[in-house]
């Protein structure tokens, strides 16, 4: 085998599927995310933040952030 084909070989039968990314970690969240349509039904809206973590003019809400966590 080539190294590709071992490496992919190992990530995708070899990782437990609390390794985000892996196979069995995406079949997870295709089935919780499933179950939550089957409950629920779909979604109307979707919103989607993306937020300045480098910058100085970053929100608040990120410096609050990290003094809570230390």
């Amino acid at each position: 085998m080539i190294d590709a084909q071992v490496l992919k070989h190992i990530i995708k039968f070899k990782l437990p599927s609390s390794s985000q990314g892996s196979l069995r970690w995406h079949k997870f969240q295709l089935q919780d995310l499933l179950t939550m349509v089957e409950k629920f039904g779909m979604s109307h809206f979707i919103l989607t933040l993306i937020v300045d973590e480098m910058t100085s003019s970053r929100w608040h809400v990120c410096n609050d952030m990290e003094h809570l966590a230390k």
